[in-house]
């Protein structure tokens, strides 16, 4: 294991087992230390200054001002051996006759100014070239820190980004999984989740760069697909864009067109319809769940009713049961009237000897009894 300067453990390289946890690792060093694209060969080393590095601005003048004699006396001389000929018989050189000798260009005098402005370029250039050194080794080192012995010889002796690529040449295994990932990541991308249309369009155009790393897509085909996934990342807020958008004609699409769209596009505040938004299968899941409510609802209701049938009934067979008891002592006796000579209730509720004691339900009956057993006896 190794520790970075803000004790942060990351395995070290032990070949191709670990490569590819390490290789995100040292991308995440290399970020951190502002020196990604020198290790990964995207910033070229600058060429070294002509002039020596610590050089005052009185010296750098002089040294100025002797290079410019040097190319003044030097188009001299290429001026006058261009206007001399030689004669084949004395082998000597004379000035041919009638021929205007040429005149060297003439250099431009600098003055205070011009020369205070090379002598900062030529700083500039200094700084550029020792800042891209220091970064170079502050990679390299980064990377043999963080790699087993036995796997630092293939590191070389060179820059970051050769060693770097000679590590990958040696470790690297093609598979799929890392292709799924990264293109999983790429369509993963969602607008719901960034506070920002900027930080939207950046992070899925590093996720396509990345991609097309793995999957070693061409950068046609690059410029083809990443206006496809911006379109595809936006949520329903930005409706409204991708019907602009799929008006226009294809040669007038490009990546930079789509991300100025969606970094300039104003939200608009009506979103569609969820119905619009819910997939087909959730739509039959909540109809199916609506059905079966109902179905519910209706046997709850049928149940209901049952339920205050059986309810009345129950009471009726307590009413029944109570009038059954005896009043005093509350256990069941066999009543019988003495006027009728029938059980079930006592004289003084007879209904033969107070008709009017009859209820009202049972009169209609008694006189259809009646007038069946009259119409009957007349028949006869």
């Amino acid at each position: 294991m190794s520790h970075t300067e803000d004790k942060v453990v990351y395995p070290k390289l032990q070949g191709a087992v670990n490569y590819r946890s390490w290789k995100q690792n040292m991308i995440s060093l290399f970020k951190r230390d502002r020196a990604y694209e020198i290790a990964r060969g995207e910033e070229p080393k600058p060429a070294k200054p002509a002039y020596p590095k610590n050089l005052t601005k009185v010296q750098y003048k002089d040294r100025l001002n002797a290079d410019q004699a040097v190319a003044q006396a030097a188009a001299q001389a290429a001026s006058s051996a261009g206007s001399t000929t030689v004669t084949p018989q004395s082998g000597e050189s004379t000035v041919a006759a009638g021929a205007p000798a040429q005149q060297p260009p003439a250099i431009p005098v600098l003055s205070r100014d011009d020369i205070e402005d090379l002598y900062q370029s030529h700083k500039q250039e200094w700084e550029a070239h020792e800042k891209w050194i220091e970064l170079d080794c502050k990679a390299y080192d980064t990377m043999r820190r963080h790699t087993e012995e036995n796997c630092q010889p293939a590191l070389g002796t060179g820059t970051s980004f050769e060693a770097w690529s000679a590590v990958e040449n040696l470790y690297r295994v093609i598979t799929y999984a890392p292709i799924m990932e990264a293109f999983d990541k790429v369509v993963g991308q969602r607008s719901e989740t960034f506070k920002s249309k900027a930080a939207l369009t950046a992070a899925i155009q590093q996720a396509i760069v990345e991609f097309c790393e793995l999957a070693s897509v061409s950068s046609p085909l690059m410029r083809e697909l990443e206006p496809l996934l911006l379109l595809r990342a936006l949520g329903p807020e930005f409706y409204h864009l991708k019907e602009q958008v799929k008006a226009m004609k294809q040669s007038d699409i490009d990546p930079e067109k789509i991300r100025s769209l969606i970094n300039g596009h104003s939200v608009q505040t009506v979103k569609p319809s969820a119905s619009a938004l819910t997939p087909p299968s959730a739509n039959l899941a909540n109809k199916n769940k609506r059905k079966s409510g109902q179905e519910g609802q209706s046997e709850g209701q049928s149940g209901g009713q049952s339920g205050q049938s059986n309810k009345r009934r129950r009471a009726n067979r307590g009413g029944q049961a109570a009038e059954s008891k005896d009043s005093g002592g509350g256990t069941p006796t066999t009543k019988k009237c003495n006027f009728c000579d029938k059980t079930g209730h006592l004289e003084k509720d007879c209904w033969e000897k107070d008709p009017s004691k009859r209820p009202q339900k049972f009169t209609g009956q008694s006189k259809t009894k009646s007038n069946s057993t009259n119409t009957a006896s007349d028949n006869s």
